[in-house]
């Protein structure tokens, strides 16, 4: 099976309404007052309640959240990579945040009204009523969609162009892809090097607070390396099973109360940190 098999490219589209916006004439009268230059003054209000779309931008934070954590950078902005593994598993999570999205857009707009009226009293003389979309319009600023692409083949382009021609576009898209594939596998060894990073800077302060989830992040890590893995490296599978093995199992608790132990952890994760610098150096050379 060809490495192009097992992914997909995946795109995630978000929008809202911003609760903020820019207030030109405020900004004009700001200057004037203050005797600065027009365009050297920026005046922003918060248009509607924090509150109001709270819930609403906390589940566009997690979906997109999610959407990074189980997908690679392809190296063009807006397209990641999937892995075909992990595609029930986006699906699933996704059409769950989109419909807690939907849920809580239909929430807001009968509130709407409220909230312009509530703007109204808070922002006095900054009230504008044309910076309010209507409650028709107002619905059409939230949207959560996704989709998924094929990833380019060379092997299946069908163009009317003369033989010489359409191999060069085969050599582009080969190149391509060859670049794509590279892009993402670096990912993987930058989010391992991340992660590890910090994992070996908190536990090497022996003063340092940490949380439970500097050692969660590392498990779900492990866990998700599994799936993202597409060209199934050896390396990064050893180093997977290497950090799943000696810091993954580390109990939070242990590593605060005996400080041995959490120095023999530091000391691997810091050995790990600089084993993955020394094959950036390589790559570069």
């Amino acid at each position: 099976m060809a490495v192009n098999d097992n992914i997909l490219i995946v795109r995630l589209h978000q929008s809202r309404w911003s609760p903020w916006g820019y207030d030109k004439q405020a900004a004009k009268e700001t200057a004037q007052k203050e005797g600065a230059k027009e365009g050297d003054v920026h005046t922003t209000k918060r248009k509607i309640s924090k509150e109001a779309i709270k819930k609403i931008t906390d589940i566009l934070s997690k979906a997109y959240a999610f959407h990074i954590e189980n997908t690679m950078p392809s190296g063009t902005e807006g397209d990641r990579l999937i892995t075909t593994n992990l595609y029930e598993k986006y699906v699933q999570k996704m059409d769950e945040f989109k419909s807690q999205f939907y849920a809580e857009v239909e929430k807001f707009i009968p509130q709407y009204p409220q909230w312009i009226q509530e703007a109204r009293e808070r922002l006095k003389g900054l009230f504008k009523e044309e910076d309010y979309p209507t409650v028709n319009e107002i619905r059409s600023k939230f949207s959560m969609t996704y989709h998924f692409l094929p990833m380019p083949s060379s092997d299946h382009i069908s163009v009317n162009l003369l033989n010489g021609q359409l191999s060069k576009v085969k050599q582009s898209v080969e190149e391509e892809m060859k670049r794509i594939q590279e892009t993402a596998m670096k990912s993987l060894w930058d989010r391992i090097y991340e992660n590890i990073s910090r994992m070996a800077e908190r536990l090497s302060d022996k003063d340092a607070i940490f949380r439970d989830s500097l050692i969660e992040n590392v498990r779900d890590l492990c866990e998700v390396l599994k799936s993202l893995n597409f060209k199934n490296d050896p390396d990064l599978e050893a180093m997977r099973q290497r950090i799943e093995t000696r810091l993954a199992g580390a109990d939070p608790e242990v590593l605060r109360k005996f400080r041995n132990v959490r120095l023999e952890v530091a000391q691997e994760a810091k050995a790990i940190v600089a084993e993955i610098s020394e094959k950036r150096k390589l790559r570069l050379e």
